[in-house]
C-alpha cells in the first residue's frame, strides 16, 4: 500500500491531486498530519486513514466528497478550527475495535456543514479525555460543537463509546439526525450551555443510552428557543438556569425539561407556549418522580413579558435545605412557579407533585386561563403582595398535607376566579394569613367546599371596599378582621357566613382534622371602626367568634378591652337579616355608634353575656325586628351613662329587652325618644333633665321592668323626670319591680329626703298616660311641685304608697285604678297638704287602705277633692294647710277621715255634703285603716277644721265632723288668741258660711268660734265632750241649731253673740253664758238640761219637749205637734238660708226652732221627683214614656207639678250631693 503524506508547502492543486491519487484506482490515504490548505477529499482517495489527531487550521476548508469513508485510528480525532464541509460522508474506526476520539468544530468553524453523514464509533474516553478538555471540561463525544452554527443534516451517529454528539454555545442546524446506540450511560446529544439553540428537527435516538438530552445550566445570556429533540429524549438540567434580563427563552410545543434540583430562574422572558397535542413539560429526573425533586421556576419582576400555555410543571419544589427555589422579599420559596412582581401571560398551566406550593404569585395581576393545580405537598396556590390576578376555569385537587390549605394569600392580594372546581384537598379553604387590604377587592365564592379561611389579623384600610359575594364561606382561626375602610357582604341571595375553622357543617372539613366541634371563642371577631361606617351586612351568619384572646378580645379601645363577634366603634354600619350565633363572649358590641341592626337573630352566647352590647351612652342603634334565643342573656346590654344629647331607643324586637347595667342620665336640653314595644330591663335608675317621649301603644307597650332571673320588687331604682322634663310623654307604659332602696338614697336625696319610687317627677309637668306602675317596693309615682297630666295610671302592688305627691303637686288624676296595696300603713296615693289631688273616675280595688292619704303641707294652688266612691276616703294624717292665695273644693259625697291631722284654712275651704270622721271609722267610705273591726271610732281621733281669718269666702254645708277635738299634745288646732283651741271646727276671727252641718263626737268643743262674726245655723250638734258650741270673743249668730248629749250645748265664754232658734237637749247646761257676757238670747229650747240657761217664755225662749219624730234612730224633725213650729224669730234667718234638709225657712207663719223647718210634703212626690233627676243625670236608665209619666215640669196633672228647685233640694238632701 502506497502512503501519503501531505507536507505544509506550497503546492497547487494539481500537484496536490496528483500526489493523493496517482492512479484511477481507489486507494487507503493515510492522513498524519494537519490540514493547512483548502483540501478535498474524494473517492479516489478513499478510505482516509486517520492516523493522527489531525487539524484543519483557521481559514482552510476540508471538502469532504460524496461517498468518502474516513477511518480514524483509535484514540484519534478530526479538530476544526477552519471549515469542514462533508457529504455522504461514513466517519468511522479503522478496524475492528477501539473508538476513534470524534470531530471537534471550533467557535471558528461555523460554516461547516454534514451532510447524509455517518459517524460511528467514535466518542473514545480516552482515559477520560475523550477529544480533549474544551469549555473546561473534557469532552467525550463523537461531534463537538463549540460556539459554532454548522449544519448538519441527514447524518446518522452510532456505537458511540461515550457520547453522541455535544454543543457549547451552539446554534447549529441539526435536522434528520438520526443517533443511535450511544454507550448505555452516555448521552446521544447533549447541550453544554443554555444558550445552545439548535434548529433541530427530525432527529431520530434508537438502541442503547441515556433517555435525556443534558443541557447545561448557569445563564443564559443570550435569546433562542429550545426545540424538542426526539420523542422520549427530554432535556435534563443539573443545575440552575437564569435567563438575564432582556434576553428571551423560547420553549417550542412538546419540549421536556427535567431538573436534577435545580431551578429555572427567568429575568428575562420565557416563552413557553405548548399545544394541547405537545404541552411543555418541566418535570423531575428522578427515576421515581415524586414531589419536590427539583426547586421549581421562577418569573422574576422584569418577566412581564413572558407567555406560559399548556406548560406542565410536575415535581418541583425541592426543599432544599429550607431555602427551596430561593429567598425572595425575605422569606424562602418552595414551591412549583413563582410569579414575581411581573404580570406574564399565562394560559392552560398544569402544577402536579409540587413539594411545596403549587403557584406562588408575588404581586402579580396576571391573566391566567385554565389552570390546574394536582398533588402539592403545601398550598395548591400562594398570592402575596396585592396579587389580583384573574383566573379562569381552575381545577384545585389533592392539595395540601396538614396546615396547608389548599390556596393562600395575604389580605391585600384577591384574584377573581370563575369556573373553580375541587376535589380531594386535606385542608380544602382558602387562607388569608393576615395582611391589610388598601385597594378594593372582592372575595367570591369559589367553589363549593372551599371557604375562605382567616389565620391571622387582617385590617382593611381606610377608604378601601371590601366586597364579600354572596355564598361566600369566611372560616377564622383565633384571628380579628379589622374594618377601618368599607366591607360589603350583601348574602341576599345566598347567605356569607363568617364560622370556626373546625365547623364542618358548612363548606365541609376545612381543617382536615376529620369530625370537630366548633365552640364559642374559636375566633376573636370583627372590628368594625370609626372610618367603616359604609359597611353593610345582609344576610350574613357569625358564629364561634368572641375569643378572649388572652385578654384584649378585639383589642383595647376607649380604655378597655373590648370583646364579641362584632365591635362596631363610633361608626354606623347596617345589619340586616344576620344571624350572630355561639359567640363566647357575645354578639354584637357596640361603643359610640348608630348602627342598623333589623331583622337579625342572636342565638346562643355564654352565659354572661349578651347578643348585643351597647358600651357606650352615646350609642344610638337602630335596632328593630330582632330576636334573641337560646343561651347568654338574651338581651340587649347596656351600659347606661350620661346621653351626649338627643338619643333614641328603638325597640330591638319582640322578647328583645335592653338591659342597663348602670345609671342613665339624659341631659337637659335633649330628647330621649323610646320606641313603642321597648321593654327596658335593668337595675339601676334613669335621670332625665331633659325631655324622655315613650310612647307605647295599647298593643305595644313599652316596659321598664327587672333584670334579675326571678324579678322581686325594688329590683332596679326607678325614673327621674327633672324640672325641665315638662315635654315629656310617658304613654302606654309599664314600670314593674322598682323603687329600690339603692343602698339608702333611693333615686336620690331631693327636697330634704331620700326619695324611692319607681317614677319620680320632680317640678315639671309631663304627660303621663296610661302608665302602669306594678310591684314595686316602695312608692309607685312620687311627684314634688309638679303637675303632670295623668290618666288611664294603673297603680298595682305598690310596697309603699302608690302615688306620693308633695311640694305642690297639684295633679288631676283621670280614669286611675289604685289595687293590691297590702301595705298596713301606707295607701294607694298620699299627698301632701301642697298636692291635693284631682281624682277623677278612679278605681280602688283590693287595697290593704283603700283611701287616699292627705299628710303635712300647704296648698297654694286651686284643688278639688273629687268624690272617689262610697267605699274610699281621703285619709287626713297630717295638717293640710290651705293657704290665704288658694281654694280648696271638696265634691260633695267625699269622705275624709282624721288621724291626727288637721285641715286649716287660711284661705278658702268649699265643702257640701261632706263627711269629716275617724280613720277608724268603718261606717262610711269603707275600711280605711285596714284593720276591719279591730278599731272603733272615738272621740279626738283626729285634731279637727281650722277656718283662719282669711277663711271667709269658705262655704262649709251639710257637712258631718265627728271624732275630732283631738289633744295633739295639748296644742290642738293650735294656739289663737292666746289658747291653745281643741274642736272638731274652729272658726277664728272669719265669717265663713258654715251651715247645716252636722258635728259630732268631740273630745273637747264640737263647734268653737274665736273673735269671729260668723253665722253658725242650721247645724245638728251632738256628744261633744265639754261645749257643744263655744263662743269666745266676737258677735257670731248662733241659730237654728240642734246640740245634744253635751256638756255644755251652747257657752259664750266672752264676746256678744246672738243665740236664736236653737234647740238643746240632754246637756249639763243649756245656753250658757258667762259673767260679762252680752248679747242676746231669744227663741230658743231646752229640754232635759240641768241647767237650761233660759227661762221658760222669756225672750221667746222655751223649756220643752221639742217632740222629735224618732230620736232613738237620729231622726230630730218636728212632728206636726212640736212647740218648734213656727216659735222661731226670723232675725235669725237670711232669705238664703234652708234648713238642714234644703226647705227654706219660714214655711209657715214663722220660721220653725231648730235645724229643721216643718214642711207638710207628699213623700210619695219627693220620690219620684228625686228619681226623676236621677234619670236626668244618668244615674239610672228610663224610657221617654216614663219621664213624662213622672209629670216634671207641668208636663203632668197639676197635682204633680213640683217647682225643681225644691226637688234639686230635696234629692241633694237625700241622696247626699247636689244632683
Amino acid at each position: 500500500m502506497t502512503v501519503y503524506r501531505l507536507r505544509a508547502s506550497a503546492i497547487n492543486a494539481v500537484s496536490l491531486f496528483l500526489l493523493l491519487f496517482p492512479t484511477a484506482c481507489f486507494a487507503d490515504t493515510t492522513v498524519s498530519s494537519d490540514i493547512t490548505t483548502d483540501t478535498v477529499w474524494t473517492t479516489v482517495g478513499s478510505p482516509y486513514i486517520v492516523t493522527a489527531d489531525i487539524t484543519i487550521q483557521a481559514g482552510v476548508t476540508l471538502t469532504i466528497q460524496s461517498g468518502v469513508t474516513v477511518k480514524a485510528n483509535s484514540l484519534r480525532g478530526l479538530y476544526v478550527y477552519g471549515t469542514i464541509i462533508a457529504t455522504e460522508t461514513n466517519f468511522t474506526r479503522s478496524g475492528t475495535t477501539g473508538y476513534w476520539k470524534g470531530i471537534y468544530l471550533s467557535p471558528a468553524s461555523g460554516s461547516s456543514s454534514f451532510t447524509n453523514c455517518q459517524f460511528s464509533y467514535g466518542g473514545a474516553y480516552n482515559g477520560g479525555a475523550g477529544i480533549g478538555n474544551f469549555n473546561g471540561s473534557s469532552r467525550r463525544v463523537m461531534l463537538y460543537l463549540d460556539d459554532c452554527d454548522p449544519v448538519i443534516s441527514g447524518c446518522s451517529f452510532a456505537n458511540a463509546e461515550r457520547n453522541g454528539v455535544e454543543m457549547y454555545s451552539s446554534r447549529c442546524t441539526f435536522q434528520s439526525n438520526t443517533i443511535s446506540d450511544v454507550n448505555a450511560s452516555y448521552y446521544p446529544l447533549i447541550y453544554d450551555t443554555p444558550d445552545c439553540f439548535p434548529v433541530i428537527s427530525g432527529t431520530t435516538i434508537t438502541g442503547t443510552g441515556q433517555k435525556t438530552i443534558p443541557l447545561g445550566g448557569g445563564v443564559l445570556s443570550d435569546t433562542g428557543t429550545w426545540r424538542k429533540v426526539a420523542d422520549g429524549f427530554p432535556f435534563l438540567i443539573g443545575e440552575n438556569l437564569t435567563v438575564s434580563e432582556g434576553q428571551t427563552l423560547t420553549l417550542e410545543p412538546g419540549v421536556t425539561i427535567r431538573w436534577a434540583d435545580r431551578g429555572l430562574y427567568v429575568n428575562g422572558t420565557l416563552h413557553a407556549v405548548g399545544t394541547e397535542t405537545a404541552p411543555i413539560v418541566l418535570t423531575s429526573d428522578d427515576a421515581t418522580p415524586a414531589a419536590g425533586q427539583w426547586r421549581g421556576v421562577y418569573l422574576g419582576p422584569t418577566a412581564g413579558a413572558s407567555q406560559i400555555a399548556w406548560l406542565q410543571i410536575s415535581n418541583a419544589g425541592s426543599y432544599n435545605g429550607g431555602v427551596g427555589l430561593g429567598k425572595f422579599h425575605d422569606q424562602n420559596f418552595i414551591t412549583g412557579l413563582l410569579v414575581d412582581s411581573s404580570h406574564p401571560s399565562m394560559e392552560s398551566l398544569t402544577i402536579t407533585l409540587s413539594g411545596g406550593v403549587g403557584l406562588d404569585l408575588w404581586a402579580c395581576n396576571s391573566t391566567l386561563n385554565n389552570l390546574t393545580i394536582d398533588r402539592t405537598t403545601r398550598n395548591g396556590f400562594r398570592a402575596q403582595a396585592g396579587c389580583r390576578p384573574t383566573i379562569n376555569t381552575v381545577s384545585l385537587t389533592n392539595t395540601g398535607t396538614s396546615n396547608y390549605y389548599t390556596g393562600s394569600m395575604d389580605f391585600q392580594s384577591c384574584p377573581t376566579v370563575s369556573n373553580v372546581t375541587q376535589s380531594g384537598n386535606k385542608m380544602p379553604g382558602l387562607q388569608v394569613y393576615g395582611g391589610t387590604l388598601s385597594t378594593p377587592a372582592t372575595w367570591q365564592k369559589w367553589a363549593d367546599g372551599l371557604p375562605w379561611i382567616i389565620t391571622a389579623d387582617v385590617t382593611l384600610s381606610e377608604n378601601t371596599t371590601w366586597t364579600v359575594n354572596p355564598g361566600v364561606v369566611i372560616k377564622s382561626n383565633a384571628a380579628v378582621i379589622y374594618l377601618l375602610g368599607t366591607a360589603l357582604c350583601d348574602g341576599t341571595s345566598e347567605p356569607i357566613i363568617f364560622t370556626s375553622y373546625k365547623d364542618d357543617s358548612v363548606a365541609g372539613d376545612t381543617n382536615g382534622d376529620g369530625a370537630t366541634a366548633p365552640a364559642g371563642g374559636n375566633w376573636v371577631g370583627i372590628y368594625v371602626g370609626p372610618t367603616a361606617g359604609a359597611s353593610e351586612f345582609r344576610n350574613c351568619t357569625f358564629r364561634y367568634a368572641a375569643a378572649y384572646n388572652g385578654g384584649p378580645g378585639i383589642g383595647n379601645y376607649e380604655g378597655a378591652p373590648r370583646f364579641g363577634t362584632l365591635f362596631v366603634h363610633n361608626s354606623s354600619p347596617v345589619f340586616y337579616g344576620c344571624t350572630i350565633s355561639n359567640g363566647d363572649r357575645g354578639g354584637i358590641h357596640l361603643f359610640g355608634s348608630q348602627a342598623t341592626i333589623r331583622n337579625c337573630s342572636f342565638v346562643n352566647f355564654s352565659s354572661a353575656y349578651y347578643p348585643i352590647l351597647i358600651n357606650s351612652p352615646n350609642c344610638a342603634p337602630i335596632m328593630e325586628g330582632n330576636t334573641t334565643t337560646g343561651t347568654g342573656k338574651n338581651m340587649a346590654g347596656h351600659c347606661g351613662g350620661a346621653f351626649p344629647g338627643d338619643i333614641r331607643w328603638y325597640n330591638t324586637g319582640p322578647e328583645f329587652p335592653y338591659d342597663v347595667f348602670t345609671d342613665v342620665l339624659s341631659p337637659e336640653g335633649s330628647t330621649w325618644t323610646i320606641d313603642a314595644g321597648t321593654t327596658v330591663k335593668t337595675t339601676r335608675k334613669f335621670s332625665v333633665l331633659g325631655t324622655l317621649m315613650a310612647i307605647g301603644t295599647p298593643d305595644n307597650p313599652i316596659t321598664f321592668t327587672s333584670s334579675v332571673a326571678s324579678p322581686v320588687p325594688g329590683d332596679w331604682v326607678g325614673i327621674y323626670l327633672g324640672p325641665q322634663s315638662s315635654a315629656s310623654v310617658l304613654e302606654h307604659i309599664n314600670l314593674l319591680y322598682g323603687a329600690s332602696y339603692n343602698g339608702g338614697p333611693g333615686i336620690g336625696n331631693l327636697h330634704g329626703s331620700p326619695r324611692f319610687a319607681s317614677l319620680y317627677v320632680d317640678g315639671s309637668s309631663p304627660t303621663l298616660s296610661n302608665v302602669s306602675i306594678s310591684s314595686t317596693y316602695r312608692n309607685g309615682l312620687e311627684m314634688y311641685a309638679a303637675q303632670p297630666t295623668v290618666n288611664g295610671l294603673i297603680i298595682d302592688k305598690c310596697g309603699w304608697h302608690g302615688v306620693r305627691a308633695e311640694g305642690g303637686s297639684v295633679v288631676s288624676y283621670l280614669n286611675t285604678v289604685f289595687r293590691n296595696s297590702v301595705a298596713t300603713t301606707y295607701y294607694p296615693i298620699s299627698c301632701d297638704g301642697s298636692s291635693i289631688p284631682i281624682l277623677v273616675n278612679p278605681v280602688f280595688t283590693d287595697n290593704k287602705l283603700n283611701a287616699v292619704q292627705l299628710t303635712d303641707g300647704t296648698l297654694a294652688l286651686p284643688a278639688t277633692l273629687k268624690a272617689i266612691g262610697t267605699e274610699v276616703s281621703y285619709a287626713l294624717t297630717g295638717d293640710v294647710i290651705v293657704s290665704a292665695v288658694a281654694t280648696l273644693t271638696i265634691e260633695p259625697g267625699s269622705v275624709v277621715k282624721g288621724s291626727s291631722g288637721a285641715i286649716h284654712v287660711l284661705g278658702s275651704l268649699i265643702a257640701e255634703n261632706v263627711v269629716f270622721t275617724s280613720i277608724k271609722d268603718d261606717s262610711v267610705g269603707g275600711d280605711t285603716n285596714g284593720n276591719g273591726t279591730a278599731t272603733s271610732p272615738g272621740k279626738g281621733d283626729w285634731i279637727g277644721i281650722y277656718f283662719g281669718p282669711d277663711a271667709g269666702g269658705s262655704v262649709f254645708r251639710w257637712n258631718k265632723v265627728a271624732y275630732a277635738g283631738g289633744y295633739n299634745g295639748g296644742v290642738g288646732l293650735g294656739n289663737y288668741d292666746g289658747r291653745y283651741r281643741q274642736a272638731n271646727v274652729v272658726i277664728h276671727r272669719s265669717s265663713p258660711r258654715f251651715a247645716c252641718n252636722n258635728v259630732f263626737q268631740s273630745d273637747e268643743h264640737g263647734i268653737l268660734t274665736v273673735y269671729s262674726n260668723s253665722r253658725v245655723v242650721d247645724c245638728i250638734v251632738s256628744d261633744i265632750r265639754t261645749d257643744g258650741i263655744l263662743v269666745d270673743g266676737g258677735y257670731p249668730m248662733v241659730g237654728n241649731n240642734l246640740v245634744r248629749n253635751s256638756t255644755n250645748a251652747i257657752r259664750i265664754s266672752s264676746g256678744g253673740a246672738a243665740v236664736g232658734n236653737n234647740i238643746v237637749t240632754d246637756c249639763s247646761r243649756g245656753v250658757y253664758r258667762q259673767s260679762g257676757v252680752t248679747g242676746t238670747v231669744l227663741n230658743n229650747l231646752a229640754w232635759q238640761c240641768s241647767t237650761p240657761g233660759i227661762t221658760n217664755g222669756v225672750d221667746g225662749n222655751l223649756v220643752a219637749d221639742p217632740q222629735f219624730t224618732d230620736p232613738a234612730n237620729g231622726n230630730y224633725r218636728p212632728l206636726p205637734s212640736s212647740p218648734c213650729i213656727d216659735a222661731g224669730n226670723s232675725d235669725f234667718v237670711r232669705p238664703e238660708d234652708t234648713d238642714i234638709l234644703g226647705w227654706v225657712r219660714a214655711a209657715g207663719a214663722c220660721v220653725d226652732i231648730g235645724p229643721y223647718e216643718y214642711v207638710n210634703v207628699d213623700w210619695d212626690i219627693l220620690a219620684k221627683a228625686a228619681r226623676a233627676l236621677r234619670i236626668a243625670a244618668g244615674i239610672n236608665e228610663c224610657s221617654p214614656e216614663d219621664l213624662t209619666s213622672l209629670n216634671i215640669e207641668n208636663t203632668g196633672p197639676s197635682e204633680y207639678v213640683v217647682d225643681m228647685a225644691d226637688v234639686a233640694r230635696w234629692c241633694r238632701k237625700a241622696n247626699f250631693r247636689d244632683p
